[in-house]
Order: C-alpha cells, then structure tokens, then sequence
C-alpha cells in the first residue's frame, strides 16, 4: 500500500504516485489545541473514534484514518509527500505505532522528475 500523505488533498491530486491513496499527514497524531505533536497510542487511536479492538495490529491499522485509506492490519506501507516533510510526521508515528511503514524520502519531487515512472492526475505525462 502506498500513501500520499500532505496537508492538502489538492495536492495528491494535482499529481501522485499511481495507486497511492491519500492520507492527511497528520492523521496519525492526537492533536490538542490545535498541535499535532504528540505520538499516538493504540489507547489514543481508540478515543479518536477507531474501533476497540484486542487486536493490535487491527488497532495500529485502524488508528490514523489507514482503515479509510485501505491499509489492512499488518500490510506493508510506503509514505510519501511533495518534498518529504510533512510524511516524517506520518513516519514516525506510525512507527511508533508499530506498523510496517517505509518512508520514500525521494517524495513526489523525485519520482516526478523520473520520465520513466508513471504519475496518475493532472501532473501526468
């Protein structure tokens, strides 16, 4: 499974890596007055609305919107964003979730600039 992550869903689909899903880069933080800086737990995924579960590998997947997105419990995802900021924040807390997450640091930028790899929306060749 692959991720877009961005502030903006304008921006995933000006142009994005095919078959990426779009993914708020902050859906994976708690947030309180207005910061989304703290880590999340499996506890705090539950408040947000997920599911109770026993499961944790369904409560890591659910937690952050990746159920929305399509993300199974325990499937593999890649994270990526326009430059490489804003996915960081998404690394790391799933991450600190424990999901199988990877980070394409190259972001959007580089694979666009490949001619060779194909890009889905307006920005395609």
């Amino acid at each position: 499974m692959v991720l877009h992550a961005s502030t903006r869903r304008a921006d995933y689909q000006a142009g994005h890596v095919p078959g990426a899903r779009f993914l708020a880069w902050n859906a994976f933080t708690p947030g309180r007055d207005s910061l989304t800086t703290e880590l999340p737990t499996p506890a705090t995924c539950r408040t947000r609305g997920s599911p109770a579960s026993t499961d944790a590998s369904a409560t890591r997947a659910s937690c952050g919107g990746c159920s929305r997105a399509g993300v199974a419990p325990g499937q593999s995802v890649v994270t990526y964003c326009h430059i490489g900021i804003q996915v960081s924040v998404a690394y790391v807390a799933a991450r600190s979730l424990g999901l199988d997450v990877s980070l394409y640091d190259g972001s959007f930028e580089d694979w666009s600039r490949r001619t060779e790899r194909p890009v889905e929306g307006p920005a395609a060749r």
